[in-house]
Formats: C-alpha cells, structure tokens, sequence
C-alpha cells in the first residue's frame, strides 16, 4: 500500500504558517515510553519515527506557525513511572498532548489521568481489548483483535490437515485477547489444543514449555512473545513444525540477525507498514522499521492535524482526523485503526505475503 501521490504535497500545505498566527510558542508534546527496561527497542523506534514526523512537519513551517516541540519521558518499562512520567508532562511541563504508552499494563493506568487533567493521549500501539476502561481524551492506533482472524484463519487455510496445536502464549490483556482468537478459530475447526502454556515471565527460557511440546507434539504451534527465546528451545528439542506467531518477528530480523536460520519459513502476522513510509524512514536511520514506529509516526501527525483544524481544541480536532483509505479515523471512536491484518511467512530474512495475502 502506498500514500496517494497527493499525500506528501498535502501535508505541505497542512502544516504551513497561517497568516494571523497569534504567536510561534511551540506546540509542546509530550512522549512516554520505556525507553530502558524491557520495552526498550520498541521504544526507540518508535521514538525515531516521531523525531521523523517532527522534523517533516517543523521542515514545512509547522502548524500554524508553531513548531513542534516533543518533551520525552522514560516510563523504564514499570507503570508507577509511567504515571509519574504523564503527571510531570501535564502538569509541569504543561503539555498539549501526549503520546504513550506502548503495551496495556503500562497504558491503562494512563487512561484516567487523561480525563483527569482532560488532555489529549495517543497510544501507539495497545489494542482494543487490552484498554481497561475508556476516556474521553484517550485513543489508540492499536489495531483491533478482530482483524487478527483473517490472517490466522488464512494459516489454517494454508494447512488444512492440522488436527492438534500446541500454544504458546502471554499472560495479560493481549495476550488473553491473542489467545481468544486463535481459540475460537481452533474451535471453529475442531483442532485439538495440545498445551495451553501461558507465562508473563519476562525471564522465562522455555525449557519447560519446549519439553511439554516436544512431549506431545502438536501438528503445529502457535507462539506470541518471546518467540527468539522459544525458536532457540525449540531448535535445542529438535522440534520442527509449522510455527505462526502474532508478535513482532520483523523486530527480530532487525535486531537479532543471528536468528535469521530460525526464522525462516515461519509465519506471522502484521500489518505492513505503508511503502512511502518505509522508504522515509530507511533514508532517515539507515534501518528498516517495525510497526509500532509508523504507528508513532501517525500518531504525531495526527495530532498536529488536529492543532491545526482547531488549535483552541485539540480533542475536537482530533475527532476530525483521518488519514488515506480511512484505515486511521479517530472520527470512530477511541480505537482509530481500522486496518486489517495480513498472513506472512518469512522468506530469505523478509517476510513475504503468502498466497492468499
């Protein structure tokens, strides 16, 4: 998928000075993210992908005549540092908006205080069924668990003789809602569970789990997190099966090359990240992105939209933003993401769509 020709002009004239702008004080916006501990690598890319947006945006006079300033804070992946991280931004540092957090335990918490101090706050990343309350000041570009079902259902389709899996999966409102997909698909075409092995253990080596499967050896396997650290065990127990996985295996291929033997032929699913987007940020870093950086890429823009269309009320200008196809609308409600997912399988280090993708 790419941008319409137009997209790259338009933002141009978006974020262009405004004759009567009141003053050039800086659009203040403030970033949470677990810049160390163990959301660290997410965080940073997703940080280069705002600083990406910024510079665009700033480069073409801003919004409104105001640059964007980004203000950023290192929640250290725990969420009572997360909440003093939005505390500090709003109410010291008096920012506009916020964007943050990357995953659901350290988001959640954010979500009252967003209504609380009534300022806007973008999550990049956390999906649907893993926000545990709603605001009104609060969205998110996670995509929804229901657009999962097309892709891993195409898995299936691909492998019609499967008759047991074995899962792998993490225990907390994402990987609950990973784990009611892939069960409802399995159930829909009566696939016996093998293991239903579920850690929140960011430690856990997977001895255990990988003994298990080897045990009862499943016809395939279903892994979400920590799959670097399961493909090892796996390989150890010499168990070789059809593997998909919902977590992030392009982050791998980025940052842990070496694992590149282990990853070949497994299947995942993703959102691909837009053409135009990737050749931006590949210019920029000299590094291929993942795809929680586009999502902070959007988020950025999408608030500077939002200034611009109605700079006394962000929050009601950010009801007005879309971006091309309608995929991102936070005119629908606080999940803005409406893409859907696509089937891949990793060929030759790059993941490839599949048949039918």
């Amino acid at each position: 998928m790419k941008f319409l020709p137009s997209f790259l002009f338009s933002l141009v004239l978006l974020f262009s000075p405004m004759v009567g702008a009141e003053d050039n004080a800086p659009l203040k916006i403030g970033v949470i993210a677990g810049y160390s501990g163990a959301a660290k690598e997410w965080a940073d890319f997703g940080r280069m992908a705002i600083e990406l947006a910024r510079d665009e945006i700033n480069k073409s006079g801003g919004v409104n005549g105001q640059p964007i300033k980004l203000l950023f804070e290192d929640s250290q992946t725990i969420p009572a540092k997360a909440v003093s991280a939005y505390t500090k931004l709003v109410t010291i540092d008096h920012v506009d908006a916020v964007i943050g957090e990357l995953w659901a335990f350290l988001t959640n918490p954010l979500i009252p205080l967003s209504a609380r101090f009534k300022v806007p706050t973008i999550s990049p990343t956390v999906m649907d069924k893993s926000i545990s309350e709603t605001s009104p000041y609060f969205f998110s570009l996670g995509h929804r668990y229901v657009s999962l079902e097309g892709a891993v259902r195409e898995f299936f389709d691909l492998h019609p003789k499967l008759q047991r899996v074995g899962i792998l999966c993490w225990d907390d409102p994402w990987g609950r809602a990973n784990l009611a997909v892939w069960k409802k698909i399995l159930a829909e075409r009566n696939i016996a569970i093998t293991d239903e092995l579920c850690s929140s253990d960011f430690s856990n080596d997977f001895r255990v789990e990988a003994a298990r499967i080897s045990k009862n050896l499943p016809d395939a396997v279903i892994v979400t997190f920590s799959l670097d650290v399961a493909l090892k065990r796996f390989a150890e127990a010499k168990i070789d099966l059809p593997i998909l996985t919902t977590s992030d295996i392009q982050r791998l291929m980025i940052t842990e090359p070496e694992l590149k033997p282990l990853l070949e032929g497994i299947y995942f699913t993703d959102w691909p990240a837009r053409d135009s987007f990737v050749e931006q940020f590949e210019e920029k870093f000299n590094l291929s992105p993942i795809l929680e950086a586009q999502n902070h890429y959007y988020a950025l823009h999408a608030l500077a939209r939002a200034a611009q269309k109605n700079p006394k009320n962000i929050l009601e200008g950010l009801k007005e933003v879309s971006f091309p196809e309608k995929a991102i609308d936070f005119g629908r409600g606080a999940i803005a993401n409406h893409g859907e997912a696509k089937l891949l399988q990793m060929r030759e280090g790059k993941g490839e769509l599949t048949e039918k993708g």
